[in-house]
């Protein structure tokens, strides 16, 4: 039997390609990585857009509405991911994220 994960440097046909050769979990922590640095200059993005909005009420709201929608990104993200962990622990396999 193989004990190598599935998507693992072995499983690929590739020479050692990063370590722990860990696959899946390496795919979603990189994911995950990803939209926490784009959630982060979202928010930085529309944090600026709300500061520099000089009062008008148009700017304003889209700024709120900017940064709102980042706030329920990572919301979500976060769900996601502790969603994906909990079913792998439960499953014995761990991503050990």
């Amino acid at each position: 039997m193989n004990d190598k994960p599935i998507g693992s440097c072995d499983d690929l046909g590739l020479p050692n390609c990063g370590g722990g050769g860990d696959g899946l979990a390496d795919i979603v922590s990189t994911v995950f990585i990803v939209i926490g640095a784009l959630a982060t200059l979202y928010l930085i993005v529309a944090g600026i857009q709300y500061a520099a909005s000089g009062g008008d009420p148009n700017k304003t709201r889209q700024a709120k509405d900017s940064i709102i929608y980042a706030l329920i990104g990572v919301v979500l993200s976060f769900s996601i991911f502790a969603i994906i962990e909990f079913v792998f622990l439960r499953s014995n396999t761990g991503l050990g994220l």
